[in-house]
């Protein structure tokens, strides 16, 4: 399953230029294992702030949660997650299905087809979404 992550990292004041190297090293080893491993499938910096923007990989939320709690920088992070979806674009398999939801009926007053009373003078396109 796949996952819009977003982390945005802040620093406490009351961690010291050493001990902030030292973690930011850390997390990026963390996550150079991440990106090998397929975890973290591509990642984006957003210019002129601390944040990041990555499409990750886990089998379910239980897995992705471990994964970004894991993290060494996740005390400092605050991170939004949503699930993603296969996109029909991208399904070489699918076709369009256009189908009426309410067939038009023929009128006895009229002898013009007309839909039935109360009934929906739209058709729908089912995507299979």
């Amino acid at each position: 399953m796949e996952y819009l992550v977003r982390i945005r990292v802040s620093r406490p004041s009351n961690i010291g230029d050493g001990e902030w190297s030292a973690i930011v090293e850390r997390e990026h080893t963390h996550a150079l294992g991440y990106l090998r491993q397929g975890h973290i499938v591509r990642i984006w910096r957003v210019p002129g702030t601390t944040s990041n923007v990555g499409v990750w990989q886990a089998p379910d939320t239980t897995e992705l949660h471990h994964l970004l709690t894991t993290l060494p920088l996740h005390p400092h992070m605050d991170v939004d997650v949503e699930c993603l979806a296969q996109h029909y674009l991208e399904d070489p398999s699918w076709k369009p299905e256009w189908q009426m939801t309410n067939p038009v009926q023929s009128s006895t007053n009229t002898g013009q087809s007309e839909p039935s009373e109360g009934t929906d003078r739209t058709a729908s396109l089912d995507h299979n979404w």
